[in-house]
């Protein structure tokens, strides 16, 4: 039994993993996961989100959040959205992304799983990290609006540099990528055009199916 607000059942863990095989199990070819490892042991965490990986390797699109992953389920992601304050801070490959902040002058001074430093960046958590010279140059000339109480600068002119740092770098790259035409196979294509839905019984036999229970109903 599940249970729920007034009945006891499965635990916590149990309960999301019931909640992500429901969804599985109707094999969906686009499937969306709020959270599905929030409040699991780690082992378990890495089991669900292998699991998650051989459904995408399946040829099945897997899009979930997720928040705070160790490094082992961060080297599991194939693409990485990272978001701040609803802005878009980073869109790529997840593997690429260490490499994307390191070209902005945003780096870890301390050793640091690679999700803790984007989390860190994505909040304005800025204690461990290396920023450009062009931000240190302004807390430098004095600037009030960018500097803090410990000398570094706020977290809004640091979401702003980043922001732009991707507007700039990366979206237009992206948008002309995306804009370039997939060349299809002209035989799948006319296989794909020419298909036609076969349906079990005829629109006749299918009204009259529908009409009868209708009646049969409201008698």
């Amino acid at each position: 039994m599940i249970g729920g607000s007034f009945v006891r059942g499965v635990s916590g863990g149990e309960r999301k993993r019931v909640c992500t095989g429901n969804e599985i199990i109707i094999n969906p070819s686009l499937l969306f996961l709020d959270e599905p490892t929030s409040g699991l042991d780690s082992t378990t965490a890495l089991r669900i989100v292998q699991m998650l990986q051989d459904i995408a390797e399946a040829g099945k699109t897997v899009v979930t959040t997720i928040h705070q992953p160790s490094s082992r389920l961060f080297h599991k992601f194939d693409k990485l959205i990272l978001l701040g304050k609803g802005s878009l801070l980073y869109f790529g490959k997840a593997s690429e992304a260490m490499t994307y902040f390191q070209s902005i002058g945003c780096s870890p001074l301390i050793s640091m799983n690679p999700a803790e430093f984007l989390l860190d960046l994505a909040n304005g958590n800025i204690n461990d990290v290396s920023l450009p010279s062009e931000l240190e140059d302004k807390v430098q000339m004095g600037n009030a609006e960018a500097e803090t109480l410990n000398g570094k600068p706020s977290p809004a002119v640091v979401h702003e540099y980043l922001v732009e740092a991707y507007e700039t770098r990366v979206a237009e790259t992206e948008k002309k990528r995306l804009m370039v035409p997939i060349p299809i196979d002209e035989a799948l294509k006319t296989k794909v055009c020419s298909h036609k839905r076969q349906w079990g019984a005829s629109w006749d036999e299918q009204y009259s199916i529908l009409f009868w229970r209708g009646s049969k109903n409201g008698a």
